[in-house]
């Protein structure tokens, strides 16, 4: 019966996971990652701290004051990398290491892995010694990765399906205790009461500050530098000596409680019968207040709505039949881009650069190679964009950057049309417009094929002898589009007259599955709609099927006819209907 209901469940998760699968090819994560490669996303012995002590090295709310990379106790704890200039902990995220399953739910899970009754037990333990063993990429079981499917997933990222396995021990453990003999229950008080007991016992490491020695022989350099490191930008001790007392205090307290809750248990049949219900009530009074925080981040003043917000969606609707704005943070020297929290514009159509917009395998690489490796690695936007000559460049034109948010006064961001006063310790907001940024959507007369992607990203940015950004661009994207002779060869001849580019295209309606344009007459073109190429998406002009070519290494291009036309791009999830086929044929 279990293995059936294992199999329907995998069945019933097909509709989500087919499209996950067909989309990971397409995607810009290395979809071939070496084991080394892997071995540097391994999950640190450091992060099982977080079952006994969740948020002692960071948390969501607090990474202003504490980035995680600058945590004294994460670079204390963890395995090191080292540059010999800073330190380089290995990677660390608060919400991507939430393992905490509650003080009594490990307690619990500990009680069902020692003596819970039947084989499910064994078959729950033995598959979280398995994922365990993978997220921490020991060797022998690292081998697992070579396979298919499994390489696509970071080895700490193997810490999440721990919670299930977690979850199933913690619940043989509360009925083993409700029908355990006192004696056995009086154990696990115990035990419960040495972990609050050690918990205090810890807040002697602190301060910090007292263990910057340490931190410097720890990754071989001078201790001076490490405090440089750490406190760049706040007092970083000072935050995590906060956060990591409150840490040891609340793992005291609830382990206190659990351990007082298993003593009553112990010591009254009545209590012990009762037992489940009065643990699952106290799990939910440790764990909601917890998770509360991670589903919320950053605590805003108000409703963190401003006049910021008000300026950009009025401007976005005056340039709705354009297409919208697109924005970007800037600052004098690329850091964090916090000026304005990401996704509150999206509803209103806004497009936000640094909002998890580049995760297909060709968005990300101009920005990669305008910016390096520190501003696009990930797939997306993660640093704001330094005031200097890029700014200018003809790939933020082509994708409709039309706004700069910052706190800076800048030079290259183009003209500032709004200047908030500063308050509550920031300095002033500003908002600049870029003068040079193309339409969403418009219509070129030439089209140059190149030999190949790489071609065609030398020709958008080319590099200087430095390999830097060449202050030189001969690529004029308002009137030349770019592609690959692979792509133009599939998608057929494409005759072309300059002054095609006179069109004018307006948008009728613009959904996040489906884009209308309506194209004034005139010569044959190419329109060029600087959203991302993937497929799924078709187009259709005045009903008829056309041919989508992808150009300017990420857009969308289709030929016009010369005349007036309605053009419809529609947008089906691949593999989704087949997967909602099965899906369905299984429930």
């Amino acid at each position: 019966a279990m293995s059936l209901a294992a199999v329907v469940g995998v069945l019933m998760a097909v509709p989500q996971v087919l499209p996950s699968v067909l989309f990971f090819a397409q995607s810009a994560r290395n979809t071939t990652p070496s084991i080394e490669e892997l071995g540097t996303l391994r999950c640190d012995p450091a992060g099982l701290l977080g079952y006994l002590a969740p948020d002692l090295f960071g948390h969501p709310s607090r990474v202003g004051e504490l980035p995680y990379d600058r945590s004294p106790l994460w670079l204390l704890f963890s395995q090191p990398y080292t540059n010999n200039v800073t330190p380089q902990p290995r990677y660390f995220n608060a919400t991507e290491y939430s393992v905490y399953a509650g003080s009594l739910g490990l307690i619990l899970a500990l009680a069902g892995a020692v003596g819970g009754a039947g084989r499910w037990r064994r078959t729950a333990l033995g598959f979280l010694v398995v994922v365990l063993l993978m997220a921490l990429f020991v060797p022998g079981v690292r081998l697992v990765f070579a396979l298919p499917v499994v390489n696509h997933v970071h080895p700490f990222r193997w810490l999440a399906p721990m919670s299930l396995f977690v979850a199933w021990l913690a619940a043989a453990g509360s009925e083993r205790l409700r029908t355990a003999s006192p004696r056995w229950v009086l154990a696990w008080a115990l035990a419960a009461l040495v972990i609050a007991v050690a918990a205090l016992a810890a807040t002697s490491l602190l301060p910090l500050q007292d263990h910057i020695g340490a931190l410097g022989a720890k990754y071989g350099i001078p201790a001076a530098a490490a405090q440089q490191y750490i406190d760049q930008g706040g007092d970083r001790f000072g935050a995590a000596d906060a956060l990591a007392e409150a840490a040891f205090q609340r793992t005291a307290l609830w382990f206190g409680i659990a351990a007082i809750t298993l003593l009553g248990a112990a010591l009254h049949a009545r209590i012990r019968a009762s037992l489940p219900w009065l643990l699952c009530v106290l799990a939910l009074a440790d764990l909601v207040p917890h998770g509360h925080g991670y589903a919320h981040g950053r605590v805003l003043q108000g409703n963190g709505w401003t006049e910021a917000h008000e300026f950009l969606v009025k401007e976005q609707k005056a340039a709705a039949e354009r297409g919208g704005i697109a924005i970007v943070r800037g600052a004098r020297v690329a850091g964090l881009p916090d000026a304005l929290p990401p996704g509150m514009l999206l509803e209103h159509g806004v497009r936000d650069m640094h909002f998890d917009t580049h995760y297909d395998a060709h968005s990300h690489q101009p920005w990669l190679r305008l910016y390096g490796d520190g501003t696009a690695a990930t797939g997306h936007l993660t640093l704001s964009l330094p005031d200097d000559a890029r700014l200018q460049h003809p790939v933020l034109d082509v994708l409709g950057v039309s706004h700069v948010l910052t706190t800076d006064e800048m030079r290259f961001a183009g003209e500032q049309v709004l200047t908030l006063p500063a308050r509550d310790g920031a300095g002033a907001f500003r908002i600049y417009r870029r003068p040079s940024a193309l339409p969403r959507a418009f219509v070129v007369g030439e089209l140059a094929v190149l030999a190949d992607d790489a071609a065609v990203l030398a020709t958008m940015v080319p590099l200087d002898a430095s390999l830097q950004p060449s202050a030189t661009v001969a690529w004029v994207p308002r009137r030349t589009a770019l592609a690959t002779a692979a792509d133009a060869a599939a998608f057929g001849t494409v005759a072309l007259d300059p002054k095609a580019a006179q069109r004018e295209v307006t948008f009728v309606r613009d959904e996040s599955g489906r884009v209308d344009l309506q194209v004034s007459e005139g010569a044959v073109g190419l329109l060029v709609l600087s959203d991302t190429y993937l497929d799924g998406w078709t187009c259709a002009i005045d009903g008829e099927k056309a041919n989508i070519l992808r150009v300017d290494h990420a857009l969308r291009g289709v030929q016009l006819p010369a005349k007036s036309c309605r053009v419809r791009f529609a947008y089906q999830q691949p593999g989704l209907m087949p997967g909602l086929e099965i899906g369905r044929a299984h429930v």
